[in-house]
């Protein structure tokens, strides 16, 4: 017996000695905050608040509370990043093009009527200039038609659409694509189809005059919505803490195409009417961050569109690469955690002259005497006056078009002043296509008087100028239009 006793010590030494190690074995360690939630989320978090990931999911999935909006009316920002690639021999000007642009913005999240409604902030455009970042004129505050979306089946419908904002703006689509159908189930892996429909550029044209954002020339005809509906798949990937909040990681990609899009000139835009036919292909992959209570506090999309586009005219093949990086932040709250901002930091001097200009085309378009009254400069409004210089826009509209006194969010050339600033606009003449110099350059003088800015002066001529403004010169010393007798 006393033979066996090292042995059986021996057994019994390594038994306590593996339940010792057993013991001691560390805890499966936390998976890092980056690889729940994405970068851009968790730096965007307050301080001192980490994301974890929730073990047990809730009971009930996230939803679109109108009542919880109601209670709470929520702000956002968002940035828009956007690439446009064309080889040179598929580019519309010969030369191999490469345009960077970023649309930067922020709206309002309340309730009206029984529906949720956004209603936009000022939106800012910057483009890439030769490893320059230039800042343009945007949209102004309120310049677009709110937003009005209704509840059904775990996802927002838009009311009485389609509005600019929410899915027709171009490579940036609009607020829509921050906004996914939520799973009826709150288990990891639950799914939900979503069906976004988004716009063709224009396509929102009817719906902003109607509700008072733009007024056209008489006789002008809306061009009809042009969109197509997406086929999507939201997948709830995992719960996370967020301090006294519990949010849903949710994922999308989808791809939609080649779909067709088709164009015709307008009557006298060129010698003979073009069909334009844009076939494009569309790849998306999302990813969102969203509150039982349905708020989005966080969204990140990622496009990219390849797009044909031939047509029936002399005009030569053109290919594109369009690429689209965007991402919504929720900024101002009441319950949720809110993330911080991410959007460029303005030029407040060449903020308001451009603001100044955006409200004084807009003022014009809607034929609104006292807008454009309290715009311009005590100068202007004893001469030529008011309702001379008013009345004498909306004839140069009529004449060359709703796009004659330029694109305030796509200026040439901007330029600071001793007293003030020099913006340039192009805008497109109807009544000059077909001619060589079909082109209206448009340029507006701003300053600060009175502690406003008003506009000064405008000159406007085609693009064959020479000295003096010859379609139109509004300034102090002349006033001058090419159709007064």
């Amino acid at each position: 017996m006393r033979q066996h006793l090292p042995l059986i010590f021996a057994l019994t030494t390594a038994t306590l000695c593996a339940g010792c190690d057993r013991d001691n074995v560390p805890a499966p360690a936390e998976a890092p905050a980056e690889d729940l939630a994405p970068r851009a989320f968790v730096e965007a978090l307050p301080e001192m608040l980490t994301p974890s990931e929730l073990k047990d999911a809730p009971a009930q999935p996230p939803r679109y509370d109108i009542g919880a909006l109601e209670r709470c009316p929520l702000r956002y920002e968002f940035i828009a990043d956007t690439s446009i690639v064309a080889p040179e021999e598929f580019s519309p000007n010969g030369r191999a093009l490469n345009l960077k642009t970023s649309q930067q913005g922020s709206f309002i999240a309340s309730v009206e009527d029984e529906r949720w409604a956004l209603r936009a902030g000022t939106i800012d455009r910057f483009e890439d200039v030769e490893e320059e970042r230039v800042r343009h004129p945007g949209i102004a505050a309120d310049a677009l038609a709110p937003i009005l979306l209704e509840v059904q089946a775990q996802q927002l419908i838009e009311d009485d659409g389609p509005t600019a904002l929410w899915s027709a703006m171009g490579e940036f689509p609009g607020l829509t694509i921050f906004f996914p159908a939520l799973p009826a189930e709150a288990t990891p892996g639950s799914k939900a189809t979503w069906t976004p429909r988004l716009h063709q550029r224009g396509s929102s044209s009817e719906v902003e005059a109607r509700r008072g954002k733009a007024t056209p020339p008489a006789g002008y005809t809306h061009p009809q919505p042009q969109g197509t509906t997406h086929q999507a798949e939201v997948r709830l990937e995992r719960w996370l803490n967020l301090g006294e909040t519990r949010a849903a990681l949710l994922t999308s990609e989808w791809s939609t195409g080649p779909y067709k899009e088709y164009m015709r000139s307008r009557q006298g835009a060129t010698p003979e009417p073009v069909h334009v036919t844009i076939a494009n292909t569309d790849n998306y992959a999302a990813t969102y961050v969203v509150s039982e209570a349905g708020r989005v506090l966080f969204a990140q999309v990622q496009s990219t569109r390849e797009q044909h586009i031939t047509n029936t005219g002399t005009m030569p093949e053109q290919r594109f690469l369009i690429t689209l990086t965007a991402r919504m932040n929720l900024v101002e709250g009441c319950d949720d955690p809110v993330l911080s901002s991410s959007v460029e930091s303005s030029d407040e001097e060449t903020d308001e002259a451009t603001r100044a200009v955006d409200r004084f085309i807009a003022a014009v378009k809607h034929n609104d005497l006292a807008a454009l009254d309290a715009l311009i400069s005590p100068a202007l409004r004893e001469q030529p006056g008011s309702d001379v210089i008013l009345e004498t826009l909306r004839s140069h509209l009529q004449k060359h078009g709703p796009n004659a006194l330029g694109h305030p969010e796509l200026p040439t050339d901007l330029m600071a002043l001793n007293q003030g600033h020099r913006v340039e606009l192009v805008g497109a003449s109807t009544h000059l296509a077909g001619q060589e110099n079909n082109v209206l350059v448009t340029v507006y003088f701003t300053e600060r008087i009175d502690g406003e800015v008003r506009i000064t002066g405008l000159g406007a001529d085609t693009s064959a100028r020479a000295m003096l403004w010859e379609v139109m010169e509004i300034t102090e010393k002349r006033f001058y239009y090419e159709d007064n007798p």
